[in-house]
């Protein structure tokens, strides 16, 4: 058990680091649903030939208030549909998207971990290592049609030794907010979907003035730029085949990239600060802004065509209120469809007990790729039932690709022609967020971030340093996985 308690200590230390996990948009806490559409939709459309209805237990769900997700319209329904399942609501705050603060605490305090841990954005590594998540194959069938229907590559990464340890719930893309009337008047075209990075170049060149900019920011999205150069890797260059980090075709053109950029004076908004943060060039190219000290001033005065953001910024950009018309578009990708993907999920722990067993499964599948549970959940975006106060999201993209959530998904209001690109690509996309998945990724990531900070920034030679920081990433990388698959077997043995 030495290993493990090392493991949880590392984690815990530097569980506020991430880099980009899917969040969500609205600000803290939670609200009850639309009274027009509570209860109604479990009647609408509770008729899963998969579901058991008539099992029986009592199941605890933990909910970390830190991530504020969509969660009691599902719960209501579901004692809806399952009248023979008590559910115990337990929610608790850690500051983080990460449970292990929380459940560090039940450990060391001797308590039963909640049933189930709900839309979870913490590492699964460390879960396991901890003996507190339960792999879920014993409750998979052939005849679950519905299961079928989870893209291959994120049941994947979901696994560990061909044990599936978490099913995924709500998915988000990174992607490129486009000012469109801007676009209009300099008169160019708008993007098209499968847009690669030469096109972004040009698209940004084009959209430079002397009165506008093409970027608000671009250096702080090199992170999963250097993923979307490369075919086959992800986030900083790591390769999840050979779990190695590969900088010469990902991190390394990111940095150029981003150089290139930079040196074309004012095509980044950013640049044009200079050492004093909100002064100097920027200023002056801005006049007409009252207030230059927000990172994306000129963006949200309509001054820069483009801006990177998540899809779980995409309320929180629409709250702003923008004063003119702009699109959300996918990332530039050099392989067709191949988009950084994030994935939050949900999981059960070895805190369930036998005669609840087959209750907390029911209520995980319902709340993650079951067809009712991702219908009642698109119902509260129609356009009929939608209540900014009763969901916390502007949207979300299922896990799921089941034909009826596709076409309900596709019937949304705020569902645009680009979003829906990113979900029809889901099957082609890479995780954004390896950190969920991978052992000890947040770690060596940052360290090789710095490291590209510094070379953008003129600090050091990448090329020159490049073999000594991969051996260097690829050595700490190749530790944690060791680690971690000595965890793993421990925890497989007390398992049998």
């Amino acid at each position: 058990m030495k290993r493990i308690t090392a493991f949880i200590l590392t984690v815990c230390l530097f569980a506020a680091v991430t880099c980009g996990c899917g969040g969500n948009d609205a600000q803290s806490g939670f609200s009850e649903p639309a009274e027009s559409i509570n209860n109604t939709l479990a009647e609408q459309y509770g008729d899963d030939p998969n579901a058991d209805y008539e099992v029986e237990g009592n199941v605890s769900v933990g909910v970390n208030m830190a991530r504020y997700s969509d969660f009691e319209l599902l719960i209501d329904s579901f004692k809806e549909l399952y009248p023979n399942i008590e559910l115990d609501v337990i929610t608790f705050e850690t500051g983080t998207d990460d449970a292990t603060e929380y459940l560090t605490s039940l450990s060391m305090a001797e308590k039963k971990l909640p049933d189930i841990l709900y839309d979870d954005a913490g590492s699964i590594p460390t879960y396991i290592s901890n003996s507190w998540a339960y792999p879920l194959n014993e409750f998979l069938t052939d005849e679950d049609t519905d299961y079928s229907h989870i893209p291959e590559n994120i049941i994947n990464n979901l696994s560990y030794n061909g044990r599936l340890y978490a099913l995924p719930q709500t998915l988000h893309f990174n992607g490129v907010v486009v000012n469109t009337d801007l676009v209009d008047e300099l008169n160019i075209d708008v993007p098209e979907f499968n847009w690669n990075w030469n096109d972004f170049s040009d698209f940004l060149k084009k959209t430079t003035t002397s009165k506008y900019s093409g970027i608000e920011i671009i250096g702080t999205a090199i992170n999963w730029m250097s993923g979307s150069m490369s075919d086959g890797l992800t986030v900083s260059g790591y390769n999840p085949q050979t779990r190695l980090f590969e900088l010469s075709d990902s991190v390394l053109k990111a940095i150029n990239y981003v150089k290139e950029i930079r040196s074309l004076h004012s095509v980044e908004a950013w640049s044009l600060r200079g050492a004093g943060g909100t002064q100097s060039d920027y200023a002056k190219k801005f006049s007409t802004l009252s207030n230059i000290t927000d990172s994306y001033a000129a963006f949200n005065g309509g001054l820069v065509a483009s801006r990177f953001a998540g899809t779980w910024s995409y309320g929180e950009i629409n709250s702003n209120n923008l004063e003119f018309n702009w699109e959300y578009f996918p990332v530039p990708q050099e392989t067709e469809g191949r988009l950084p993907m994030h994935v939050d999920y949900c999981w059960m722990t070895t805190g369930v007990t036998d005669e609840n067993k087959a209750a907390a499964w029911e209520f995980l599948r319902f709340i993650t790729y079951s067809r009712e549970g991702n219908l009642i959940r698109l119902s509260a975006y129609d356009e009929e039932n939608y209540d900014e106060d009763s969901v916390n999201q502007t949207f979300y993209i299922p896990c799921t690709t089941e034909p009826s959530v596709l076409e309900k998904f596709e019937s949304l209001p705020m569902v645009t022609e680009a979003i829906l690109y990113m979900y029809d690509n889901i099957g082609n996309s890479y995780f954004g967020d390896p950190e969920k998945t991978v052992p000890g990724f947040d770690f060596v990531y940052d360290f090789v971030l710095d490291e590209a900070d510094k070379a953008i920034n003129g600090q050091t030679d990448f090329t020159a340093k490049m073999g000594e920081i991969q051996s260097k990433a690829n050595n700490q990388i190749t530790q944690y996985w060791s680690d971690f698959e000595a965890n793993l077997k421990d925890f497989e043995d007390q398992l049998g």
